[in-house]
C-alpha cells in the first residue's frame, strides 16, 4: 500500500509519538460488546504525545492527508466515542486499483472544523481529549487520539470498502498508510502552561455552552 499519511497528532517538546494501544489488540473486546460495538479487535491506533495527561489534553490534532471533512460529531463528550471527525481523502492509484482513504479521529476535546470543509495535511482540525469511552482518572486521564483508516476501492464505478468483512467494519491498520518514521515526524507543540490553560478554559466554555443549548431545546 502507498504510505503517505502524516502524523495526526502533535509532538510535545520534540519527543516521539507513542502508541498506547495498537491495531488488532483484543484486551477490550468485551467492553466493546457492552457498548454495542461489534468489533473483533481494536480497529485503530491510540496515539499520545510523549508527555503527561495534562500536557496532552488540548494539544493539536491534525489532518493526516488532504481531503474533505465528511462528518463531525460534537456531543459535548456524552457519547461512548465522544467527539469525532471523519475526513475523506483524495483518491489515488495504488498498483492497479484506485483507492481513497477515510481517516477518523475519536475522543477529541474540541472540534475545529465542520462538515464540508476542505483541509490540508498538517492542518489543525481539533484538540486531543478523553471524551467518550476512555480509561483513566478524570479530568485528564485517558487522553488520546483514537485514529482509524478505512480504505475504499472502486467497485463497478462505486466506492466500496476494500475489506468489508474483516471483523472491524472495514478499518485497516493505519501503520500500512502512515509515512516512514512518522513517530519522529510531525508538528511540535511547545507546551506553555499559561497558553495551554487558556485552551482548556475555552474547551470547558464550549462544552458548557453546548450543554445549555441542549437543555433549552
Amino acid at each position: 500500500m502507498r504510505k503517505f499519511l502524516k502524523n495526526p497528532i502533535s509532538r510535545i517538546n520534540n519527543l516521539d509519538t507513542m502508541i498506547t494501544l495498537g491495531w488488532g489488540d483484543t484486551r477490550y473486546v468485551e467492553a466493546y460488546k457492552r457498548l454495542g460495538w461489534n468489533l473483533a479487535f481494536h480497529q485503530g491506533l491510540d496515539l499520545v504525545p510523549s508527555g503527561i495527561d495534562q500536557e496532552c489534553y488540548g494539544s493539536p490534532i491534525y489532518a493526516s492527508q488532504d481531503g474533505v471533512v465528511q462528518k463531525v460529531v460534537w456531543e459535548g463528550s456524552t457519547s461512548t466515542k465522544g467527539n469525532g471527525i471523519t475526513i475523506e481523502g483524495i483518491s489515488f492509484i495504488d498498483k492497479t486499483d484506485q483507492l481513497l482513504l477515510c481517516e477518523v479521529h475519536w475522543h477529541l476535546s474540541d472540534v475545529l472544523v465542520k462538515a464540508g470543509d476542505f483541509v490540508k495535511a498538517g492542518q489543525i482540525i481539533g484538540r486531543m481529549g478523553n471524551s467518550g469511552f476512555t480509561s483513566g482518572i478524570p479530568p485528564f486521564g485517558g487522553t488520546h487520539n483514537h485514529f482509524m483508516v478505512y480504505p475504499y476501492v472502486l467497485i463497478d464505478g462505486k466506492w466500496g470498502l476494500l475489506y468489508p468483512n474483516n471483523g472491524v467494519q472495514g478499518a485497516d491498520n493505519p501503520l500500512n498508510y502512515l509515512e516512514d518514521n512518522w513517530q519522529k515526524k510531525g508538528q511540535i507543540y511547545s507546551f506553555n502552561k499559561f497558553s495551554h490553560f487558556a485552551v482548556i478554559l475555552g474547551i470547558i466554555q464550549k462544552t458548557l455552552n453546548w450543554l445549555r443549548g441542549q437543555k433549552t431545546t
